[in-house]
């Protein structure tokens, strides 16, 4: 299953991480301005979209883009991961045969779609952030349960993220809590951005349109005689996911903020 990961970019000249940021001029709505969130908003802006500028000895941005694209792997690597492993157990081992049954980044990293166009995304300003891993191969006929078993194949991806996340917040708290470390501390900054990416892959991959995971939910839960907008869905899927990602890049984005603003009240 593709991957996707579509983040409007924040415009304007290359701010400071000290700086205030309007907020408003960001997203176009009140998010709250506290200096906390506005910075974790800032952050995670600008950790996306690699704004930020250097340090007298290296280039914060590399730091950043180095992180990110760790935060990025694993994020994928645990979600694709459940996704074999979920259908190894429903009694489809085509993704064990495949080697891709593991947790090794390397197994589940697409050159192309996990590296190199994200890279060239960013490095380039290009305006938006998207990639993908190597889809993991499923035969839905060896599952156990034919109508329930591909739901909860895809299912199992976006729920990995969700629970992955959860835990990057809870070591977020003990780090911040009990260890004394500081919003500037780099692991601090890295178990942030995992943790967004987790829910952003979790949010965006339940989308029920195909290629994404929620359509086999979607396809799950429709009753047989709406099989035909399964069929066109199945023909146009990615068409109008393309539609989505550029036209309806607003309002993802104000999805995206919306969960920053969730975690960051967790915090």
């Amino acid at each position: 299953m593709l991957e996707w990961l579509r983040v409007a970019l924040l415009k304007g000249p290359r701010p400071q991480i000290s700086q205030v940021l309007d907020i408003n001029d960001m997203i176009n709505i009140d998010l709250g301005k506290t200096n906390e969130q506005a910075r974790h908003l800032l952050l995670i802006s600008n950790i996306l979209t690699n704004k930020l500028n250097f340090s007298k000895h290296m280039s914060f941005d590399l730091v950043l883009l180095i992180i990110n694209f760790l935060a990025f792997f694993l994020a994928l690597t645990v979600h694709e991961f459940c996704h074999a492993a979920s259908a190894y157990y429903l009694g489809d081992k085509t993704a064990a045969y495949a080697g891709r049954l593991t947790l090794n980044p390397l197994a589940h990293i697409d050159l192309l779609g996990t590296i190199i166009l994200p890279l060239v995304l960013i490095l380039t300003n290009a305006g938006f952030v998207f990639g993908w891993a190597k889809p993991v191969p499923v035969n839905y006929y060896n599952l156990k349960n034919q109508h329930w078993g591909p739901a909860i194949v895809s299912l199992a991806g976006p729920l990995a993220n969700l629970v992955f996340g959860i835990f990057c917040i809870i070591l977020l708290k003990i780090a911040t809590s009990y260890f004394g470390l500081g919003e500037n501390n780099l692991l601090i900054n890295f178990l942030y951005l995992l943790a967004i990416v987790n829910f952003i892959l979790m949010i965006f991959n339940l989308i029920p349109i195909p290629p994404l995971d929620g359509s086999k939910v979607l396809f799950a839960l429709l009753p047989p005689r709406w099989i035909n907008v399964q069929y066109f869905l199945e023909r146009w899927g990615i068409f109008i996911l393309i539609i989505l990602l550029v036209f309806g890049s607003d309002f993802l984005y104000l999805i995206f903020s919306g969960l920053i603003r969730i975690v960051n009240r967790l915090l």
